[in-house]
């Protein structure tokens, strides 16, 4: 069974005024829906044992009544929709903001939990250098700056993630041509104050202007074929390995990089197996989800208080409790209803030699549905290698809320076949490896260097 799990899909855009605070009332209103359907729905509250949500929500209401700004507004809800700790759990950023918040034509990417500068415009590069870090904005120090601002309106299910996402994704979004001050610490020596208009409009960056393509070959030294597929969300990317499989299966080695995919369609994860292993029956991800059965509830509420201990009030209590989940055996089904199973109906020749697989805390989604199946097959068939995954995965449920902001709560709880749990830790790879600050500036990818050593001793 597929499950589609795109990472910022957002339903089509509805027709209403741009930047309209909603009123006290509409406000609470969204707030009160968020929470309602969290308590009903969400799929890992076990991942926040501390949490007493009703509690939190009763605390956010005179928070998001006092808010004047629309901005402020989202920022409330992100915040507390966030308390769930869930990366498929937030709000996303609103379209209306998009148009008059930017950021300064600089890109970010996050080392040892510091913003590194890894892209600018080419108007700021004598000024602004790449590989220099931010210590300030504004005048405050970056990590105030992150904690205050940032962090609380960044969603990601493994904290460890949560700065790396909130640096890369979030950091230095300001109201649009406005400016703002940031200390920055040379690649050198020395420190610089630069300020920085917030307008990444018409940005010409060093870099290029290409857009990330969905795939990746390349021949690498000694017959070791590269791919790198950065989404599962195209199915193109299972034509374009199809394209290379003559040249992968006379290949002495495969380096297979998914570092960059953040998921899509598990479907087409599969697919990408099936040209790797001969197994027919690939086993994935078993997954359940909340289950409320109102007449259950109320039974259940009396069974508690008698202490019930039958199967009845074992079986309705739970409802009352809200810890209800879909079973399909109660419902007549099987054990094997509830998980993935894939059938390798692939018939071309298929590709036999050693693989290393290489992830990082961005492979998310249906890119750990990919490594779920790779690390459940009978016979081991691949390293993998870099860093644990992103740790989120499931099918989030869509809401729209007042102010034409659209939210999501994850509905459906993944776990490995066997129910030990990912979300909230990530898959860990078989070999660990990072790329530090000072390898990426030097031009050196130590992963990719240490998975083609890991061929060389595999052969």
């Amino acid at each position: 069974m597929g499950c589609l799990m795109l990472l910022f899909a957002q339903p089509a855009r509805s027709q209403q005024p741009a930047l309209t605070l909603p009123s006290a009332s509409e406000r609470v209103h969204a707030l009160s829906t968020l929470w309602m359907e969290a308590t009903y729905n969400f799929a890992y509250f076990d991942n926040v044992p501390y949490l007493n949500w009703d509690s939190a929500y009763v605390a956010y209401i005179p928070k998001v009544q006092a808010v004047s700004t629309y901005y402020d507004y989202y920022k409330v809800l992100a915040s507390f929709l966030n308390l769930l700790k869930d990366g498929h759990t937030n709000l996303n950023f609103p379209r209306a903001l998009a148009d008059v918040y930017s950021k300064p034509g600089i890109r970010l990417t996050c080392f040892e939990n510091k913003p590194y500068i890894t892209d600018v415009d080419r108007t700021l590069l004598d000024s602004v250098p790449i590989g220099a870090a931010i210590t300030h904005v504004n005048g405050e120090p970056t990590i105030g700056y992150l904690e205050r601002e940032v962090l609380p309106i960044t969603e990601s299910s493994v904290e460890a993630w949560r700065i790396r996402a909130a640096i890369e994704w979030h950091m230095l979004r300001f109201p649009k041509n406005t400016r703002v001050k940031l200390t920055i610490q040379l690649p050198k020596s020395g420190t610089r104050m630069v300020n920085l208009l917030n307008n990444s409009d018409n940005v010409k960056w060093v870099s290029g202007d290409k857009k990330e393509p969905l795939t990746v070959f390349n021949m690498l030294p000694n017959s070791i074929a590269y791919f790198a597929i950065n989404t599962y969300g195209d199915p193109s990317v299972v034509d374009s390995l199809d394209k290379y499989m003559l040249m992968i299966r006379k290949a002495k080695g495969l380096v297979l990089d998914i570092r960059k995919n953040g998921g899509g369609n598990s479907d087409n994860g599969a697919e990408v197996l099936f040209r790797l292993t001969e197994q027919k029956k690939i086993i994935g991800s078993r997954w359940i989800t909340r289950m409320h059965i109102a007449s259950y509830r109320a039974w259940g509420m009396y069974a508690k208080e008698n202490k019930d201990t039958s199967a009845e009030g074992r079986r309705v209590i739970p409802h009352y409790e809200r810890t209800a989940w879909y079973n399909p055996k109660e419902l007549g089904g099987t054990d094997a209803d509830n998980l993935m199973i894939s059938e390798n109906n692939y018939t071309a020749e298929r590709y036999q030699g050693p693989i290393v697989v290489l992830q990082s805390w961005k492979t998310g989604s249906a890119g750990e549905d990919f490594l779920i199946m790779l690390n459940q097959l009978d016979k081991k068939r691949a390293t993998t290698l870099g860093e644990p995954t992103n740790g989120s995965t499931g099918q989030p449920l869509s809401i729209l809320l007042s102010g034409n902001i659209w939210s999501r709560i994850c509905t459906k709880r993944d776990t490995w076949a066997n129910g030990r749990k990912f979300v909230g830790v990530g898959i860990a790879p078989d070999i660990t490896v990072s790329v530090s600050a000072a390898d990426y500036f030097a031009g050196k990818d130590s992963v990719l260097e240490k998975a083609l050593s890991v061929i060389a001793n595999q052969r």
